[in-house]
């Protein structure tokens, strides 16, 4: 496909500009404002190619009165510090803070969406490069001076395309399930919390409010001993964290960054835990939900609740969804907040009577969403083993 190549440094080919954050004890610069204010935690999670806005925006007396640049459309944007390596392209016009270096790209010489891709092969190399003794960063100067090597513009487009279109794949299955996720919420709420039943459902729809611990079984997790290796080399035992699921954003979960052994499971406070359970995030990052596919175990920032008969996974996924802002509200600490087994238990959720159908019809959502899944995950693969092929 490439036979011919150019040596450049990204800082010949592209614009590259920092960003930076408006103070934040102006309230005037983040109130009502319309300006997309990117952050790297924006791009964490984030399963698109393209980002419109961020959490945040900011207004144009902010805009005006910090250094961030608005950067137009088609903007590469490329996260430098904590952490380096994310990677996304401008939908619209955006800002960003100070934890991105964000590239315009001269489109005579480079496609956009290769250096995207370049970014992604590269990061590995690009992190290398970064200094810092509180946390790395990569600076402006070794950032211009990263070497490419460029196959002319044809090349670059075919390269794109063939990489674009297994994204694009990605990017549908996750718009499905999506839309599959909103229709099951619906469903949820119309068993568990719409006022007006119909009367032909009223017999069937009978709720009542129970404390969630006294009708499914909560668990917790640990960390086995990390100096001794026993407890971790060559694991193959799931071992979730809550950055697992903060960097995943997926309703399910298979395989954890790091796995524990037999001999660490057995030496420690940690947990096996049964397929299809809850795993809800309980400090730093409260809230945070996924259902693990096989058994596995956490460490000690989770709540596991594990459903039964009575409680399906559907109900527990959808009652834990909507009431995060109150699990949130009741965490406590000083370092950092986290809720305990003990206050959670005393939450309230409504139960029904007759699960059988709501349970027949959420099945089918959930199975569609876990099938998608499944299959963005090997297109994922297919991606991630062919683009350092493509990318020299």
């Amino acid at each position: 496909m490439i036979s011919e190549f150019k040596n450049y440094t990204l800082g010949e080919i592209t614009k590259i500009l920092n960003g930076s954050t408006p103070s934040t004890k102006k309230i005037e610069y983040y109130e009502n404002g319309t300006i997309p204010w990117i952050t790297p935690k924006d791009l964490s999670g984030h399963p698109f190619r393209n980002i419109s806005r961020g959490e945040r925006n900011i207004t144009q007396l902010g805009l005006q009165n910090s250094s961030t640049k608005l950067l137009p459309r088609g903007t590469v944007l490329f996260s430098s510090r904590a952490p380096i390596g994310y990677v996304a392209i401008a939908a619209n016009e955006v800002t960003t803070n100070q934890g991105f270096k964000s590239f315009i790209c001269n489109e005579e010489i480079i496609l956009t969406e290769y250096l995207y891709y370049f970014l992604i092969a590269k990061k590995e190399y690009i992190e290398s490069l970064a200094n810092g003794s509180t946390f790395k960063e990569l600076s402006l100067t070794s950032t211009k001076n990263i070497p490419i090597k460029l196959p002319n513009l044809q090349a670059q487009k075919k390269v794109a395309e063939t990489l674009g279109d297994l994204d694009r794949k990605i990017e549908l299955n996750y718009s499905i399930i999506d839309n599959l996720e909103k229709l099951a919420e619906r469903t949820y709420k119309y068993w568990f919390l719409d006022e007006t039943i119909p009367d032909d459902r009223k017999n069937m729809i009978v709720r009542e409010n129970v404390k969630i611990g006294e009708v499914v079984k909560i668990m917790g997790g640990g960390t086995p001993k990390t100096s001794n290796e026993s407890y971790w080399e060559n694991g193959d035992i799931n071992w979730f964290t809550p950055s697992d699921l903060t960097s995943s954003k997926e309703i399910f979960v298979l395989d954890s960054q790091r796995k524990i052994t037999r001999e660490g499971l057995e030496n420690s406070s940690a947990k096996l835990i049964p397929p299809y359970s809850l795993l809800l995030s309980s400090r730093a990052t409260i809230g945070e939900l996924a259902i693990n596919q096989k058994s596995t175990t956490t460490n000690q920032g989770f709540i596991v609740i594990i459903p039964n008969e009575k409680i399906s996974i559907y109900q527990l996924y959808f009652w834990a969804k909507l009431n995060k802002n109150k699990i949130i509200s009741m965490a406590n600490g000083s370092t950092f907040k986290e809720i305990s087994k003990k206050d959670f238990k005393t939450i309230e959720i409504p139960i029904i009577k007759d699960t059988t159908s709501f349970n027949s019809i959420m099945h089918d959502y959930f199975k569609q969403i876990e099938e998608l899944t499944k299959e963005i995950r090997i297109l994922k693969l297919t991606r991630d083993k062919l683009t350092p092929r493509l990318i020299v």
